[in-house]
């Protein structure tokens, strides 16, 4: 818009002077008159004139067409609200912490469906993702939770988990249960050939029990894996559950269930 208006006033600073020179052209049956020289107008120096009205014409007309184009445009966009809402620059992925050079801010057509969208950046900055946010995606709370913390009185540990932990982010709250060995007396009522001869009730029997270590383990960090396929994660809780937890994962697997 700019350059137009400069081409516009340099055009007219140019013609605008070479109209005034040439005069008007001579009426039929009269004498033409004479321009500042004191010579008559000739038929080559009207068409000149003429051609540069009518560009002159035209160029005014334009600027006339694109000036009420922009002002139709500025009262179109003064009806419609508008409200800034935080976008994904880039897809986050689930379970990730949304950066800030991940987001960005966006002025949309105000809607009731984006009440709740995130209006700053620092909103969601160091959230973690509940979901996949795609590129170009709007980012509401439902999408996002804040990381996990230790909380006063709580410890954080590493535990080697022999579960799959693909489906677990920061923030889960899981129950830690150990593989306990269990021998108890055998209760079983006798066989037949132990009603007969047999007299050896007093055996024991032995089992595997599931035992209950932490019910409310925080996951504070992504799960990683190494090499040779060994899980570890990183889970805040009480500190009498992670003595627990430590004993146990010494001689049993440690497993992680969903407490959601």
């Amino acid at each position: 818009m700019t350059a137009f208006f400069h081409t516009l006033t340099k055009t007219l600073t140019t013609w605008l002077p070479a109209i005034r020179r040439s005069g008007k052209p001579a009426r039929r049956g009269r004498e033409p008159r004479s321009g500042p020289t004191g010579k008559p107008h000739t038929k080559a120096q009207g068409l000149a004139r003429r051609r540069a009205t009518m560009r002159v014409r035209r160029m005014l007309a334009a600027l006339c067409a694109g000036l009420a184009m922009l002002t139709g445009l500025q009262c179109v966009r003064l009806m419609v609200a508008t409200r800034p809402i935080v976008i994904a620059t880039r897809t986050i992925t689930r379970g990730s912490t949304i950066p800030a050079n991940a987001l960005a801010i966006r002025e949309i057509a105000d809607d009731a469906a984006l009440e709740h969208a995130f209006r700053a950046v620092e909103e969601a900055v160091g959230m973690t993702a509940q979901v996949d946010i795609p590129e170009n995606g709007i980012v509401v709370p439902a999408m996002a939770r804040a990381s996990p913390t230790v909380s006063k009185g709580h410890t954080a540990i590493e535990v080697s988990l022999a579960s799959s932990a693909d489906d677990l982010i920061p923030g889960d709250v899981v129950m830690l249960s150990g593989a306990a060995i269990d021998q108890g007396p055998n209760t079983d009522p006798p066989t037949e050939n132990e009603s007969a001869g047999d007299k050896s009730t007093g055996d024991t029997t032995t089992g595997t029990a599931l035992q209950e270590l932490c019910p409310n383990a925080i996951l504070m960090a992504k799960p990683t894996q190494d090499a040779n396929g060994n899980i570890t994660a990183v889970f805040a809780m009480r500190p009498e559950e992670a003595a627990a937890v430590l004993q146990a994962q010494t001689y049993n697997a440690i497993i992680a269930v969903s407490a959601e």
